[in-house]
């Protein structure tokens, strides 16, 4: 059997559905009972060094990335838990922003797809031609903030100021402590605003939740995006995606990127004026 343990998590990290050691099997074509034995001790290897972990969904255990170290989940951004250190390899060529989470009940540690899409959105806009040289004079707002780690990934890409609202009062206090255990604290409000009653406009809006609320804040939304504005959309499944489209349709909104990972998708819309 020429597999290695790379390959079981490449495999992993990328497989649009989750998987299970028969998915493995199957994957790689494994059939007979020593290369069943080599694979089972391989994943076994994985899980100890903590870069896999068993998850159960549905009545069924699966394999998934463990985020109990370091993971690189973007171009530019690694989340890591805040007792792990994070080493850049040599041969690193770009820049990283590593965000250490303090582990809590709040919402965005990193596991669901939904959190590694928006932070990819996140990255991709923050990083696109029109955005990357005014970074600086953006403000941000992150709807249902719970961890902060979306709040903590703008932030620590330059946008001037984030306001994160949350209605509950333990997110609100991991997003603090997070935001402390990132020395963001500048940068970074929380607060519980209901957003019908918040002044002004933004220059970048991010929501990690599910469809029917996000359809439900269209007009909030149309509000407070400003003017070449972008909106961060996820908490999406992917046969709802086309409702998105239709709550947030041109010409006020463009879409510029539909990510999708395991049955779950972002978007990534732009503001015209």
């Amino acid at each position: 059997m020429r597999i290695s343990t790379s390959d079981i998590v490449r495999f992993v990290s990328e497989a649009r559905e989750t998987v299970d050691f028969s998915g493995l099997k199957k994957a790689f074509g494994i059939r007979s009972a020593d290369d069943i034995r080599c694979l089972k001790q391989l994943v076994k290897t994985l899980m100890n060094d903590r870069v896999l972990r068993y998850a159960h969904q549905f009545g069924r255990s699966v394999i998934a990335l463990s985020y109990e170290r370091p993971v690189s989940v973007s171009r530019h951004v690694v989340l890591k838990p805040h007792a792990c250190e994070f080493h850049a390899s040599p041969d690193q060529t770009t820049s990283r922003y590593v965000i250490s989470l303090i582990r809590g009940a709040a919402f965005g540690g990193g596991e669901h797809p939904t959190t590694r899409l928006c932070i990819q959105l996140i990255d991709a806009c923050l990083h696109s031609e029109k955005f990357s040289p005014c970074r600086a004079s953006i403000s941000c707002l992150d709807i249902g903030t719970g961890s902060g780690v979306l709040a903590l990934v703008a932030a620590a890409m330059g946008v001037k100021s984030v306001l994160a609202v949350d209605t509950s009062p333990a997110a609100r206090h991991e997003a603090r402590q997070n935001i402390r255990e990132n020395h963001l604290e500048e940068k970074i409000r929380v607060e519980n605003q209901p957003l019908d009653t918040l002044p002004g406009t933004y220059g970048l809006v991010l929501a990690n939740l599910r469809m029917p609320t996000l359809i439900s804040l269209q007009s909030v939304l149309d509000r407070i995006v400003e003017a070449d504005g972008h909106l961060i959309l996820s908490g999406i499944k992917d046969e709802e995606i086309h409702l998105i489209r239709d709550a947030y349709p041109p010409p006020v909104f463009f879409p510029k990127s539909i990510l999708s990972e395991k049955g779950w998708s972002a978007m990534w819309l732009a503001r015209e004026r």
